[in-house]
């Protein structure tokens, strides 16, 4: 196969498909066949790229599927979604029931040809939960888009964008006269984010995108674009201090219903669920700690974790011993779901949508704050000030000032454990999460100790 070497670049072999499936785009040399590839910068929405190589390389408009192959050999099944006035050059359309393992030099190439033919056949006759690995889906959805459009005065242009891609997840941006409209649909292991998203557009509509159409056969829903932009290392102090009022505007909006929320799908970070996950969590991370072998970062030993173990329980003792109201939360509060306007903000995207205790969500925007350095660090009091003057409409200073110094601490063992990755021994003995897991042990120690030392100052009782 012909392609240029592309440093930095990801090469994906591409299974593109027109007439329901029956013809494929193929290379064709002087050996035989081969499947064309495209290059995308790493780290991107695979799905986007694509289609935007696609389009940018051989002026064909496509959609992707699912991806086959494996991290070795990557490929993606396509769709063409456009009018075909003629074929790239060195490449044409090819029956795919034409085609055998004898006219393709790469081994490879025909082995991805006969593994999406496979997934196409299970796709096919697959359960509701996975919807989009059919060839035509996206007509499909389309149709359904343009019709919950029409009755909010609403038309599609044509145009759209996809994001994400797979049997059983979709994310499309469609364009309209007026403001675009987004299609998601989720399945396992963020199928809760469906309920969830329910839930939060009828019990705050202030805070997140307006939701216009569902359809639970495909556990997708309909939303109108936020206006606003996502908050970036150029934004002003103001609008980073628009975000944090307007977090615990919502946090307060949703007294009373922790519940509610953790039977919707939301993650259960209330103290009296975290606090009883000490014991397992640390006695796992020993494990891990007498696993490594590098010998930088040093293990924490056994004698750390136990004071570690201590400090969690007093901690959280001190947190059960508040008046701070468990409230909603996100445990993957990032720039990019956010979205900033001169009335304030909406969240997006609350696959880790939790309910406890509402200080963790304000440190994880802290964290990401710091990620952007200078000079952000200098912001953190004033955007900490405003968030918090919005809490004292309820809750006393004392208590506040109490909850803020122990927040850093529970925060990290919060998203350290909040899915089940730690307690799965396939999983967390993978070196790339275990690492990870020693990563934010470690990251708990560090906060633990500080809060030691800032108690030690104050000549009070410390959490040791």
């Amino acid at each position: 196969m012909n392609f240029s070497s592309q440093p930095g670049r990801d090469r994906f072999r591409i299974l593109l498909y027109r007439r329901n499936g029956n013809q494929l785009l193929l290379e064709r040399n002087t050996q035989g066949f081969a499947l064309p590839d495209v290059r995308i910068p790493p780290y991107t929405r695979v799905a986007q790229q694509i289609n935007e190589a696609i389009w940018k390389n051989w002026r064909l408009q496509s959609f992707c599927l699912f991806p086959v192959g494996d991290a070795n050999s990557p490929a993606y099944a396509v769709e063409l979604c456009g009018p075909v006035s003629t074929h790239p050059a060195n490449m044409n359309w090819f029956p795919v029931d034409s085609l055998a393992q004898r006219d393709f030099p790469e081994v490879q190439d025909f082995q991805a040809i006969d593994t999406a033919t496979k997934l196409f056949d299970q796709y096919r006759n697959a359960r509701e939960e996975e919807p989009f690995g059919k060839f035509g889906w996206l007509r499909d959805v389309t149709e359904w888009v343009e019709s919950k459009a029409t009755q909010i005065g609403l038309h599609l242009t044509g145009n759209f964008q996809q994001f994400n891609a797979s049997p059983a997840f979709s994310l499309i941006r469609f364009e309209t006269n007026a403001s675009a409209i987004w299609f998601k649909a989720v399945g396992e292991p963020n199928l809760r984010e469906y309920s969830i998203t329910l839930a939060l557009a009828k019990y705050f509509p202030t805070f997140v995108p307006r939701v216009i159409a569902m359809r639970n056969d495909w556990n997708g829903w309909l939303s109108i674009e936020a206006e606003g932009t996502h908050p970036n290392e150029n934004s002003d102090m103001e609008v980073w201090m628009r975000v944090a009022t307007t977090l615990a505007e919502m946090q307060i909006a949703s007294f009373g219903q922790t519940l509610h929320l953790v039977n919707t799908g939301c993650r259960d970070t209330r103290v009296c669920t975290l606090i009883e996950l000490v014991e397992p969590f640390i006695e796992v991370m020993a494990e891990l700690m007498e696993r490594q072998t590098k010998e930088s970062p040093p293990a924490l030993s056994r004698s750390e974790l136990l004071t570690l173990r201590r400090q969690l329980h007093d901690a959280f003792s001190q947190a059960a011993d508040s008046d701070i109201p468990n409230a909603i939360g996100h445990l993957d509060f990032n720039p990019g779901n956010i979205v900033a306007n001169h009335n304030g903000c909406v969240f997006l995207d609350w696959a880790e949508a939790c309910a406890g205790h509402p200080f963790l969500t304000h440190q994880y925007l802290l964290r990401h704050l710091g990620r952007y350095g200078q000079p952000y660090n200098c912001w953190e009091s004033a955007i900490t000030r405003m968030y918090l003057n919005t809490w004292r409409s309820c809750i006393s200073p004392e208590e506040i000032t109490a909850a803020l110094r122990i927040s850093p601490l529970l925060a990290v063992f919060a998203y350290a454990t909040c899915g089940n990755a730690w307690r799965d021994l396939k999983h967390r003995t993978r070196p790339e999460l275990a690492g990870y897991f020693r990563s934010l042990t470690r990251r708990m120690k560090r906060e633990a100790d500080s809060l030691v030392d800032q108690e030690t100052r104050r000549g009070v009782p410390c959490l040791s």
